[in-house]
């Protein structure tokens, strides 16, 4: 039996479409889970989307399983758990640093991510 891995959070959605100078949905995953009630939002702007893991590995969005117990009926709460596929392709972060410099235009989060160690840091603008 294949071993399932999941992706290191925080991670970046690679196919995100959105602006940054406006970011009504956010391109950073923070964990596994979804947690809106709206499945059109997940078929329409997750489901197949590629993320980039704290590690440089990439990893596809092939579904969602629904949680169950209370929890998932309480407001902000988690809803269902992400399903994903591991991917071959591996980003450096030197490759991550020029991806997301093609988003951001503000100088100073520029500048941050330039000093970034690690990419868990560049996510996280450390």
């Amino acid at each position: 039996m294949m071993e399932y891995i999941k992706p290191k959070f925080p991670a970046f959605d690679i196919d995100y479409k959105g602006s940054m100078d406006y970011i009504k949905e956010d391109p950073l995953f923070i964990d596994e889970f979804y947690y809106s009630k709206s499945n059109d939002y997940f078929n329409n702007e997750i489901l197949n989307h590629t993320i980039i893991d704290s590690n440089g590995n990439t990893f596809k969005i092939v579904g969602k399983k629904d949680l169950s117990g209370i929890i998932r009926f309480l407001p902000f709460s988690k809803k269902a758990e992400y399903i994903f596929e591991k991917l071959e392709k591996k980003y450096t972060l030197e490759e991550l640093k020029l991806i997301l410099n093609k988003f951001i235009d503000n100088k100073e989060i520029q500048e941050n991510m330039i000093k970034a160690k690690n990419i868990e840091d560049l996510f996280l603008g450390r």
